[in-house]
């Protein structure tokens, strides 16, 4: 009976040894290693679906062929960003960031000077305003008068309260007008139906050639919505190189043809990759160098 027992436990250890040595088991093994191994980079990436989120999720692509792990960390937009990259034991080491959100940030934390690098433009970050053809608002001047309007903004922390505070924070004349913090889809609906409680106008910041669901409504029904031009005169603030945080520019918003049929003057600042001067490895630093030297294209397309 001992040597029977002894037999099949025998066969047993043998083929859960062939079993191990199997290829599939390999790369299953190979799979685990893989999944449990830390990021090399963490980038605080924004919102799923929005400007940021799809750079970070190019760049996390090309880092793979370099065999770098990138991690997206979902965040609330530029200043949770700069927070997050900011905190000495956190894991974020890159993030994306608008010019205007840098030098708010700065302000308040001026020591954050020393411990980043600016590694790359992502390209211009611009202001549109989007009011109901009925309204007083046709220019941001109108927006400094004191004439109670009400201005529908994503969230406290999104680049684009950053923004309006940035220009407040240069034109105090900006702070006549109310924020409110909303959806701005539903802000739009707002203004399309003219209720009584409606805000005045919603405002975003984003890459000029992007056609938001806002941007494509306010477009297609020019017989309801306006967009308001926005004129930077009095925006004079400038970044710590001494480039003007916010430049004038003229967007071609709808063509004809060949021509623009409809162009808006607005104001842009500029987007930024930014990363940790202590929290990336050498190997990450050296891979990241490669990719915005080689394949920054890429990354951000500028026909995009």
């Amino acid at each position: 009976m001992a040597d029977t027992r002894l037999i099949s436990n025998i066969r047993r250890l043998a083929l859960l040894t062939a079993l191990l040595l199997m290829p599939g088991a390999a790369v299953n093994a190979a799979d685990t290693e893989s999944v449990s191994l830390p990021p090399d980079i963490v980038i605080g990436a924004g919102h799923p679906g929005r400007g940021y989120w799809g750079v970070a999720a190019r760049l996390q692509q090309v880092a793979a062929e370099h065999e770098l792990r990138v991690e997206l960390r979902e965040t609330g937009g530029s200043i949770e960003n700069l927070r997050l990259l900011a905190e000495p034991e956190g894991p974020v080491s890159l993030v994306l960031t608008q010019s205007d959100a840098l030098v708010d940030y700065l302000q308040q934390n001026p020591g954050f000077s020393s411990e980043f690098d600016v590694l790359e433009s992502i390209g211009d970050e611009c202001v549109f305003i989007i009011t109901g053809t009925g309204s007083g608002i046709r220019t941001s001047e109108d927006l400094k008068a004191d004439k109670g309007y009400r201005l529908a903004i994503s969230g406290p922390e999104s680049g684009v309260a950053v923004t309006f505070r940035g220009m407040s924070r240069m034109d105090p004349a900006f702070g006549n007008t109310e924020v409110v913090f909303m959806d701005t889809v539903e802000a739009l609906e707002q203004i399309r139906t003219g209720d009584e409680d409606a805000v005045d106008a919603l405002m975003l910041v984003q890459r000029p050639k992007i056609r938001s669901t806002e941007i494509r409504q306010a477009l297609s029904q020019q017989d309801r919505f306006r967009l308001v031009t926005v004129t930077g005169d009095s925006l004079t603030g400038k970044l710590p190189d001494g480039k003007r945080v916010f430049e004038q520019k003229t967007i071609p918003m709808l063509r004809e043809k060949y021509e623009s049929g409809l162009n808006l003057e607005t104001v842009c600042t500029e987007g930024l990759l930014l990363a940790s001067k202590d929290k990336l490895s050498g190997k990450a630093r050296t891979g990241l160098n490669r990719i915005i030297d080689f394949q920054w294209m890429s990354i951000y397309p500028t026909r995009e």
